[in-house]
């Protein structure tokens, strides 16, 4: 957990400045920019209480007005933000990854700039979003999962280089190869690593809640799934031993001729 906050306190620090004009807050090395990202991080780690730093694990994140650290609110990014473009699925179909990353960038400023013009007077957030939960890099191996059109296909080489290119875009507005800011646009959360990677309403064996509750596993698909699988593994068993069986004839000689 630790390590998941330090990543996200040096995502809010790298995408979403710190009110560092304030007297109050203005003398930490978080606020000063000639030092290292690592050393800006770890001074800020510092200065959070455990309160704090449980609230910026959680999906909406934490503002802490005390040292100047807005909220760094999550949007999503996948096809525009203002703009709307062509559905993921859509736009691998140009296999021009390209074109794909100047989705991205566009995709980018504008996140970056609803995100500027949220902000009030004194510099802090006023709600504007700088995380993004996009792309979505899981590769569509069943259409009775429900979210392909979210991902970029079936080839697993063509969504890697499209999300490596859509990542570079929303943070950069660069080719990967040309990445060289540094302070990220705004943040790419690439989705998903777990469970939504299969079809939608169980997710091979977890649940959602009601909204704003944790997912829970449920006990009853999980023993169901173990339940098909054994079946699965005896039909295989069976097919091999009768496989097997009739090879084991037909290897035997014939009668001796006449």
């Amino acid at each position: 957990m630790l390590a998941f906050l330090a990543i996200h306190v040096a995502a809010a620090v790298a995408a979403a400045p710190q009110n560092c004009s304030n007297p109050a807050v203005a003398h930490h090395d978080y606020c000063n920019h000639t030092l290292p990202i690592d050393a800006r991080v770890e001074d800020l780690l510092g200065q959070l209480t455990m309160e704090e730093k449980t609230a910026h694990v959680l999906e909406a994140g934490g503002s802490v007005p005390r040292l100047g650290v807005p909220q760094l609110g999550n949007t999503e990014c996948l096809r525009g933000y203002l703009s709307m473009f062509p559905q993921a699925l859509a736009m691998s179909q140009s296999w021009n990854v390209s074109l794909v990353q100047a989705v991205a960038a566009a995709t980018g400023d504008e996140v970056r700039g609803a995100a500027n013009a949220a902000q009030n007077s004194n510099g802090q957030s006023g709600g504007g979003a700088l995380a993004c939960f996009d792309p979505v890099i899981n590769v569509c191996r069943d259409p009775r999962w429900g979210r392909c059109q979210e991902g970029y296909g079936e080839d697993a080489e063509l969504t890697a280089a499209l999300g490596e290119q859509y990542v570079s875009g929303l943070q950069f507005g660069k080719s990967v190869a040309g990445q060289s800011a540094k302070y990220l646009k705004v943040l790419a959360g690439c989705k998903h690593f777990d469970v939504h990677s299969g079809p939608e309403n169980n997710n091979y064996g977890w649940t959602t809640g009601a909204l704003g509750t944790p997912p829970h596993t449920n006990a009853n698909q999980v023993r169901m799934m173990v339940l098909v699988l054994l079946l699965v593994l005896l039909v295989l068993m069976l097919v091999l031993m009768l496989t097997h069986t009739n090879a084991n004839q037909d290897l035997r000689p014939g009668p001796a001729a006449a």
